[in-house]
């Protein structure tokens, strides 16, 4: 049984069968003088809406806000959004020909040895035109392909320069044996690039190659292509100007495990709440927005609410720092959809599906930062005030019962006119219930019941209906007293006896014939105590 259901419908329960001290009963000094009654208190138990917590909310799902009103709350923690997930450069290509025969200085290599130094800028290209201050690379490959037409020995390297003209990166080679051909690759973790960006380029880097040829008889010279890929690469940070881009965000789901096949009646539930916790590790301004709502019950229907009828979400604030997360929470209530939270909550999903799409840096902001731990978590949480109503509710249990203890204070069965119980009650619950208890025997048989006609016993305490837009309304305000007395007839007196245990089933409504929502807190609590009373008709003689 779900703890709302529990909470509401197992107050009355409890009170009967949780926490209850039987005080030892001793007769003395019994007088003689006509029908002689023994009476004995049998048991005090005192009920509060925190026990029921520990009673029966296994999972830690059960809160009490500072001002003491409990909810209900499931929570899912959802994928976010990595680095990589909206910011993923392609692997990196490069292509560079430089003919020998076409230079002046090529003779030079007639005196032995001749050096050549040639540069171009390349572009780290981006798809969505990000204009990138800098990048550090966490890993990556540089892989490096020369082949050369001319048969002259070569070295030389390959380097890449930041925007301060500082090498970042470099790679030697040499071949000296014709044909001309050099095959190279490198790691590239932790290499920083500062990118140039001007009027030309975005995200520029310098590249300069070096040439050294060695003069060898009847050496030829010729074209020599240079074929350059970066590939396989992690971004560790990446900053500047990250242009605005959409990241689909779909199938967020926040299980509700409260609408089972264990309750007979009606529920109603008000002022649901759905929670996003957000942590924002990007150096970056988010906008999320809900494309859909869909509540999805158990027989799988659906109650589908479109984006066009949900309010705006606020903007999520980026990180200041790297490491350091902003922390958001957006709120939806009944204000917020159209239908609202109620309605979808009234349809008893089983879990509620948001599919969201998240825009990246929506005020194009000129400057940014990511890094590959930087991440967007995800919190999605459903909030049920124990605030709502329930009508018809019952449900059944069995305890144990020790009726015998008290009754072998009596030397003779016989000598017993009659048995009477008496069951005080304050109520600090706002719940109306019944019971109706059945006496089993130690072969789980009926011997007998407690009420020839059950009907609501314990009632409600007062409820402060005054006020629907205060946080008080729906609350108990005060206790009701109610005193039961129950008197067991002496021709059954020896069923009870025989019992061991009892079943109690519990019926009834919270106040007001569930026609209103009642809201539960911690300090409420439900106090009784019950004694029992015997007459005994005794000779003197």
């Amino acid at each position: 049984m779900t703890p709302f259901k529990l909470i509401l419908g197992s107050l009355i329960l409890l009170v009967l069968s949780t926490g209850c001290v039987r005080e030892e009963i001793e007769v003395s000094d019994v007088q003689f003088d006509a029908s002689p009654e023994i009476g004995a208190p049998l048991a005090f138990a005192t009920i509060q809406a925190d026990q029921l917590i520990q009673n029966f909310d296994e999972e830690g799902i059960v809160h009490a806000g500072e001002d003491g009103t409990l909810s209900i709350i499931y929570v899912d923690t959802l994928d976010g959004l990595s680095t990589g997930t909206f910011l993923d450069l392609d692997d990196q290509h490069f292509e560079q020909d430089i003919d020998l025969s076409e230079l002046d200085q090529a003779s030079g290599i007639e005196f032995g040895t001749l050096t050549i130094t040639e540069s171009a800028l390349y572009s780290f290209e981006s798809s969505e035109g990000d204009r990138l201050d800098s990048i550090r690379f966490d890993s990556g490959v540089f892989d490096l392909q020369m082949n050369s037409t001319g048969t002259y020995p070569v070295s030389g390297a390959v380097r890449m320069y930041s925007a301060d003209n500082t090498v970042a990166f470099e790679v030697a080679f040499a071949d000296d044996t014709a044909p001309i051909s050099v095959s190279s690759t490198s790691d590239m973790g932790s290499v920083l690039f500062e990118l140039v960006n001007n009027d030309n380029v975005s995200n520029g880097v310098r590249f300069e190659y070096e040439l050294t040829f060695t003069d060898v008889p009847n050496g030829q010279v010729g074209e020599i292509d240079f074929e350059i890929s970066i590939e396989d690469f992690s971004i560790r940070h990446m900053g500047g100007y990250i242009a605005p881009r959409e990241v689909p965000f779909e199938g967020k789901v926040v299980g509700i495990d409260m609408f089972s096949n264990d309750h007979f009646g009606s529920i109603s539930i008000a002022d649901p709440r759905l929670h996003l916790h957000i942590k924002n590790g990007f150096g970056i301004e988010l906008d999320m927005q809900i494309d859909q709502l869909t509540g999805r019950a158990h027989d799988g229907s659906e109650f589908v609410i479109d984006g066009d009828n949900i309010e705006r979400l606020p903007l999520i604030e980026g990180g200041q720092f790297s490491g350091e997360p902003a922390e958001t929470v957006i709120t939806l209530s009944n204000e917020s959809l159209d239908p609202d939270l109620t309605t979808l909550i009234a349809s008893s999903p089983k879990e509620i599906q948001a599919d969201m799409t998240v825009t990246v840096n929506p005020n194009n902001e000129p400057s940014s930062f990511v890094s590959r731990e930087s991440a967007m978590d995800l919190s999605f949480e459903a909030e049920i005030p124990i605030f709502g109503s329930i009508a018809d509710f019952g449900m059944v249990d069995t305890t144990e019962l020790s009726v015998g203890d008290f009754l072998e204070t009596v030397d003779d069965l016989s000598e017993i006119q009659s048995l009477e119980m008496r069951l005080f009650v304050e109520n600090g619950f706002p719940v109306d219930a019944g019971v109706q208890i059945v006496f089993l025997d130690e072969n789980a048989q009926p011997v007998d019941s407690l009420f020839e006609n059950p009907e609501l016993v314990f009632h409600a305490a007062p409820i402060n209906l005054t006020n629907p837009n205060s946080a008080d309304y729906g609350t108990a305000d005060g206790v009701t007293e109610t005193l039961t007395l129950v008197n067991i007839d002496r021709d059954r007196i020896p069923n009870l006896e025989a019992a061991t245990d009892m079943i109690i089933r519990v019926f009834g409504n919270t106040a007001g014939n569930g026609d209103h929502p009642i809201r539960l807190r911690a300090q409420d609590k439900f106090e009784i105590s019950l004694a029992a009373k015997t007459k005994l008709d005794l000779d003197e003689n």
